[in-house]
């Protein structure tokens, strides 16, 4: 599977993490993602700006706003924002939804 996810671009940071809702806002979207260590809030301005993918069933139909009841394991590369003030982690490129027991490993150079 590792093979299969999208490669970070070389600006762009990958983590693994759960997928705990998506806000919809006035100015766009916001990915709620729980990492190990914090939660990240990542931006979008439309759905149609985040490259999604699923590999597990478990993940069917399109994406929507809210609370994802159950949360899902994904994937996510994102560009880390430089404005400190912000409330916002970076700006989100793409989502993979992956299965329960994967495990995100450092992509080989």
């Amino acid at each position: 599977l590792r093979e299969a996810l999208r490669l970070p671009a070389a600006d762009e940071t990958q983590v693994q993490g759960t997928l705990l809702s998506i806000d919809c806002e006035p100015s766009g979207l916001v990915f709620v993602v729980k990492t190990n260590n914090r939660s990240l809030r990542l931006k979008a301005d439309s759905f149609q700006q985040v490259k999604r993918t699923t590999f597990t069933a478990d993940v069917m139909g399109s994406v929507t706003c809210g609370a994802r009841k159950p949360s899902n394991p994904v994937v996510v590369c994102y560009l880390p924002t430089t404005e400190p003030r912000t409330r916002l982690d970076g700006v989100i490129r793409s989502v993979e939804f992956v299965p329960a027991d994967f495990t995100l490993v450092p992509a080989k150079p």
